[in-house]
């Protein structure tokens, strides 16, 4: 299976959480975090690599499950918190990967 595949069959078992608060997309959306941060310590050439990519798509789906969170928002605060969690620790790497990615091929 290619990286396109593996990414969007992510992004369909995030969207066909049942329960539709946007808890498969926030706990989806931190877990590209922590493997990024994994490919890091596997090799740093990886790490430099995988960071923008992965930050990207953990990112837009901590977007997503915090949307979803705040449409029933009486009853998804540990969901909002993961998704905000989410959204900052990821826009840090991607930030942190371009800064990166631009250090090496300028």
């Amino acid at each position: 299976m290619g990286g396109i595949e593996y990414f969007s069959t992510l992004i369909s078992l995030a969207d066909k959480d049942t329960s539709g608060d946007g808890a498969g997309m926030a706990i989806i959306g931190l877990s590209l975090f922590v493997l990024t941060l994994a490919s890091w310590f596997i090799s740093p050439f990886l790490g430099i690599f995988a960071t923008v990519p992965l930050s990207i798509i953990g990112l837009l789906l901590s977007i997503f499950g915090l949307r979803r969170a705040r449409k029933r928002w009486y009853q998804t605060k540990t969901i909002r918190i993961l998704s905000i969690l989410g959204i900052v620790l990821n826009g840090l790497l991607l930030i942190g990967g371009f800064w990166l990615l631009l250090g090496i091929f300028s």
